[in-house]
């Protein structure tokens, strides 16, 4: 395995870009949903910071990961992909890429909002104030983002179960689909 991609296969980098978004974008919603939940103060404020600091990471990574996608060669899409199929995939992967812009983007947008700015390690839950409009924003963008990964997921499973393997172009290769 390359660290570049190559034209029927993701790189090893690429790989690893994918997937530790993929756990910072976890525990984002994760962190997310649970401050809506949290009562305790001090504990909420833990999550903040949690949340913030990955957020700040991953946005660092989405950048990271778009201008390693202009650098890097783009695999070709499997060639028994039909047109409708490959037209969701490449618009998945668009929708991806500006939900994750668009949620760190209204995250930091909160944080200027609310007059903390990046930096954020003696924040409070009372510093934000919910009625900000990036607030409102952040949470329909999760949302929206939430749906978006689920349809990939489900387009991955699905294509995968019934059509041949994809996952191993993202480096799991214990899937392998028998045809």
């Amino acid at each position: 395995m390359t660290l570049k991609s190559t034209k029927s296969g993701y790189g090893r980098f690429t790989q690893i870009l994918h997937w530790i978004n993929t756990l910072f974008v976890i525990g984002l919603f994760y962190t997310g949903i649970s401050l809506e939940k949290i009562t305790d103060e001090i504990a909420k404020a833990g999550y903040l910071r949690i949340h913030i600091g990955v957020g700040l990471i991953l946005t660092a990574l989405v950048i990271i990961r778009i201008i390693w996608y202009f650098v890097d060669v783009t695999p070709e899409p499997p060639s028994e992909m039909f047109s409708l199929r490959l037209m969701a995939f490449k618009a998945a992967h668009l929708f991806l890429y500006l939900g994750l812009l668009a949620l760190v983007g209204s995250g930091i947008w909160i944080l200027f909002a609310s007059g903390i700015g990046l930096s954020f390690a003696d924040i409070s839950s009372d510093m934000i104030a919910n009625n900000l409009p990036p607030v409102a924003a952040h949470g329909v963008v999760a949302i929206a983002l939430l749906l978006i990964v689920l349809i990939h997921i489900a387009g991955v499973l699905s294509y995968q179960i019934f059509k041949g393997d994809v996952l191993h172009r993202m480096g799991i290769s214990w899937f392998k689909h028998d045809s």
